[in-house]
């Protein structure tokens, strides 16, 4: 079990750190100026 909620952990790690990374992407005004063109 101890391996398990390591994984699980980690995964849910990956999520949020993926989840900051969009929306940082989003509030990035670079990001913005390339979906308007």
């Amino acid at each position: 079990m101890i391996i398990y909620t390591a994984l699980n952990r980690a995964r849910y790690r990956g999520l949020i750190v993926g989840l900051f990374g969009v929306i940082e992407a989003l509030k990035s005004p670079c990001v913005c100026r390339d979906f308007d063109e």
